[in-house]
């Protein structure tokens, strides 16, 4: 039988859950936080969820939970940053099936580099979840027939260490970009999250890719979330709070909807696409770059201690 870890239940690792109710084969699963109230937590909010899925065996110790990981074992790793370095690195030994990571995969470039140079037969995914958007995908393919000439993603207070790999990741993944060089930055502030003891920072990071395609990540405290792609001849606003998308070009304007599908929807196809070898998320090993550039920019600013989370 297949077994399904889950360590940190916190709000990510609750959503991996309630997608498990819709997994169509029989699985083992087990969960683990270093919090307790977490998994005390957690019958509530499957019932207030209305979520209708079998025994989840919680687990208290860690050492405990890392010992019952198998070879037929998916690990979904959905703790904070701070820490998951060496809890994948434990998790290795016991030669798991998968890992699905959330990110930031770690907290700076050597952790990475470390994780990367270990051998394992262990799948080392990373969570970037909009690889599996169709609508993405349906752009992704309309993009590769363009000349794309600026690509500019406008979030606001999202964070550049913890969303900025997610929007990095998703310009490299539709625009099949191989490096990127950063050409300027700036830190607007960093922060305390709501989380209590993380922080996070706000700024510009403008870059030039391989294609010479020039990049822009501006997160700002306050603002209209928006990807701005512009090509030769037409342009595509995606607004995903509004689930909207809008192509512009000389002759038209178009607004179309624009799905976008929430992590309670996702994990299960997730596991099903791993047992089935048709696991869409990136490695850990293709997920480097979105990554690299983030701790890049943080060492450059002093910010190589800040906590992100």
């Amino acid at each position: 039988m297949i077994k399904i870890g889950i360590i940190g239940v916190g709000n990510i690792g609750k959503r991996h859950i309630q997608s498990l109710q819709d997994l169509k084969i029989q699985t083992e699963i087990f969960c683990h936080d270093i919090f307790k109230a977490s998994l005390e937590n957690l019958d509530a909010f499957l019932k207030e969820n209305n979520v209708q899925i079998g025994k989840i065996e919680k687990i208290p110790d860690y050492s405990d939970f890392i010992n019952k990981v198998d070879v037929n074992t998916i690990v979904i790793v959905a703790t904070t940053a701070k820490g998951r370095f060496e809890i994948i690195k434990d998790l290795l030994k016991m030669n798991p099936r998968a890992l699905v990571i959330e990110k930031p995969v770690c907290q700076n470039l050597g952790e990475y580099e470390a994780l990367l140079n270990i051998n394992t037969k262990t799948e080392l995914f990373v969570n970037f979840p909009r690889h599996l958007f169709p609508s993405y995908n349906n752009l992704k393919e309309e993009l590769s027939r363009l000349n794309i000439n600026e690509v500019e993603i406008n979030t606001v207070k999202a964070g550049i260490g913890c969303n900025g790999p997610h929007m990095l990741d998703l310009i490299i993944y539709l625009l099949d970009i191989e490096t990127i060089k950063i050409v300027n930055s700036e830190i607007y502030q960093t922060y305390e999250t709501n989380r209590k003891s993380f922080f996070d920072f706000n700024g510009r990071i403008e870059m030039e890719s391989d294609k010479n395609l020039k990049i822009v990540l501006d997160d700002k405290k306050e603002g209209v979330e928006q990807f701005n792609i512009k090509t030769n001849h037409k342009n595509f606003l995606i607004f995903e709070p509004l689930r909207k998308i809008i192509r512009t070009s000389n002759i038209d304007l178009v607004v179309k909807d624009f799905e976008i599908i929430y992590q309670s929807k996702l994990t299960a196809s997730v596991i099903e696409s791993i047992l089935d070898n048709k696991c869409k998320l990136p490695t850990l090993k293709e997920s480097f770059l979105s990554h690299q550039i983030i701790f890049k920019i943080m060492k450059e600013h002093g910010l190589l201690d800040l906590n992100i989370t």
